[in-house]
């Protein structure tokens, strides 16, 4: 009689059978997928700061600030020197201006001691005038801007202000208005003579020293001696009508074609049309 076979031991069943848990290193499965997808979420939504910074740094050093885009990186020293005076015109002008009248009546009232109007001691009034005049030319400077009309008019007046003052120390009030009067007309004739005007629908194009320098739009201009407007340009509308202009398509058959073109120049990119 044949003995009976034993059971064959097999795989303990585990105690969450029933539960078909993924692997964890499984990629391809609902968890781990879901996880990589939150993690790319996560990562598109959160910037990368050191980045942002280093980017707002390059574009703040490439820009630079107003002073240092209006100088050419190809200007000559001398281009330099002369837009940094410019540029600190309200305090290099009203202070040279200053000084010079201010030297000038200590000359007369306390080394030549020509007090006949005014005596020593009075200096320092004159000091307080000399000063006021300085910082009201200052101001009419700083206000003036890139328009160099207005700088050139703020620049004249130091000529018919200064000099009055000095001579009042020295001549009293028959010397400052006379002085005043010749003053304000020899710097009237000079703004005359520096007066252009352009007219509507024209830019002019100012050059100085074989440079462009500006634009003009059209109205009333000053220029300062050293600037001429070496070219007046329209910018108005201009239409260029083409012939017609007849093409053999076929031994029966012809195409006739004709154009009109309007154009213009944009007033602020005229001087590329020279």
């Amino acid at each position: 009689m044949p003995e009976p076979l034993e059971p064959i031991a097999g795989p303990q069943p585990a105690a969450n059978a029933g539960v078909n848990e993924p692997p964890h290193d499984d990629p391809s499965s609902p968890t781990q997928v879901q996880t990589q997808v939150q993690g790319q979420d996560q990562s598109q939504q959160v910037p990368n700061l050191d980045a942002l910074f280093q980017q707002s740094q390059d574009e703040e050093q490439d820009q630079g600030t107003p002073f240092d885009a209006d100088i050419d990186p190809d200007a000559t020293p001398v281009e330099v020197m002369r837009k940094v005076s410019r540029h600190f015109s309200y305090l290099l002008v009203p202070f040279l201006f200053a000084l010079v009248t201010f030297l000038l009546a200590f000359l007369f009232l306390v080394v030549l001691k020509d007090n006949r109007f005014l005596p020593p001691s009075g200096l320092w009034s004159i000091g307080l005038i000399v000063l006021a005049l300085a910082v009201l030319q200052g101001m009419l400077l700083y206000y003036s801007g890139t328009n160099n009309g207005y700088w050139f008019l703020s620049l004249l007046l130091g000529f018919v202000i200064f000099p009055a003052a000095l001579f009042f120390a020295i001549g009293g009030l028959a010397g400052c208005l006379i002085v005043l009067v010749v003053m304000s007309i020899l710097c009237g004739v000079a703004a005359k003579f520096s007066m252009h005007q352009i007219q509507d629908g024209h830019v002019g194009l100012v050059y100085s020293f074989g440079k462009y320098r500006r634009t003009l739009s059209p109205g009333m201009n000053f220029l300062p001696p050293w600037e001429h407007i070496s070219y007046t340009l329209d910018t108005r509308e201009t239409q260029w009508t083409c012939s017609q202009q007849t093409v053999p398509m076929s031994p029966k058959d012809d195409l006739a074609l004709a154009a009109t073109i309007a154009y213009h120049i944009i007033p602020e990119d005229a001087h590329y049309a020279v």
